[in-house]
């Protein structure tokens, strides 16, 4: 079994050889590259063969190196959720915001927590108040479950067994099928709600955005009290952020952006409490 101590040096020393690519020397031999390097050509050829299997680096036509597609995807992933997604959802926040009366909050997801890194609050004197760096819990908020929509049951799983459903609310989602079962019901639709799921009297409506590839890479949503967001605004608000939703995840490069309606989508049924639940 490889020691802990060796395995950090194979991770330095592979970073090492991908940084060794500049704009002034985008190819490389293998001569080169030891030389840069200073690894054995051995184990710099065992360490380019491993790279080159995972898409980092490839190998042209007459042996030289280069780094590969994998590196320029992370670099993109990089700059379309951390660079360009809130300048891009400013905008539609601020409508949003004008046309509502809400508060408009953008996230992403990090360590299996939501993370807001944008926050657009209407002028009255009432409203919803969060932080921009503020973290949350994903499975109670209409950000985190358009966030955990986009990940696999497995992922889930993963950040369920990390984090746990901690109750935050009487109205807190605290069963593992039950959030899978609202998670999926997000999939068909397009859009998440939190009805006082976590915090008392207020209500969320979210909705996933998506990159160049179209995965999900950070959320956006609409908050306030549940006498500024009723059940029966529910539908017409997740129709605007859709319509956002599409219009932003475009802008990102997302394939296919259907443009969903909500419409499209089933209805909110009202269950006995006659608060409204997403199925």
């Amino acid at each position: 079994m490889a020691r802990p101590n060796y395995q950090i040096r194979a991770v330095q020393r592979a970073l090492h050889v991908l940084t060794s690519f500049t704009a002034a020397e985008p190819e490389m031999s293998l001569s080169r590259l030891a030389a840069k390097t200073r690894l054995h050509k051995a184990t710099l050829v065992r360490m380019l063969r491993c790279l080159e299997s995972l898409g980092f680096i490839r190998q042209t036509a007459v042996g030289t190196y280069q780094l590969g597609l994998k590196v320029f995807e992370l670099g993109s992933v990089y700059y379309v959720t951390q660079l360009n997604v809130e300048r891009l959802a400013r905008p539609w926040m601020e409508r949003l915001v004008d046309r509502w009366g809400l508060t408009a909050n953008l996230a992403v997801l990090d360590d299996g927590q939501i993370v807001y890194i944008a926050i657009v609050e209407p002028k009255r004197a009432l409203r919803v108040q969060f932080s921009v760096g503020s973290r949350f819990a994903a499975h109670c908020t209409s950000l985190g479950k358009a966030l955990l929509s986009g990940l696999d049951d497995r992922e889930v799983d993963r950040i369920l067994a990390r984090r746990g459903l901690p109750r935050m609310t009487e109205f807190t989602i605290t069963d593992p099928t039950d959030l899978k079962r609202q998670l999926a019901a997000v999939r068909a639709r397009g859009y998440a709600v939190d009805d006082q799921e976590s915090i008392p009297n207020v209500r969320c409506v979210g909705v996933p955005l998506r990159d160049h590839r179209g995965r999900v890479v950070a959320a956006l949503s609409l908050s306030g009290s549940i006498l500024d967001l009723t059940d029966q605004m529910i539908r017409a608000v997740a129709s605007d952020l859709l319509e956002a939703s599409a219009a932003i995840s475009r802008a990102m490069g997302e394939p296919i952006a259907p443009g969903r309606t909500v419409d499209q989508a089933p209805a909110l049924e009202v269950g006995a409490s006659g608060r409204a639940q997403s199925r």
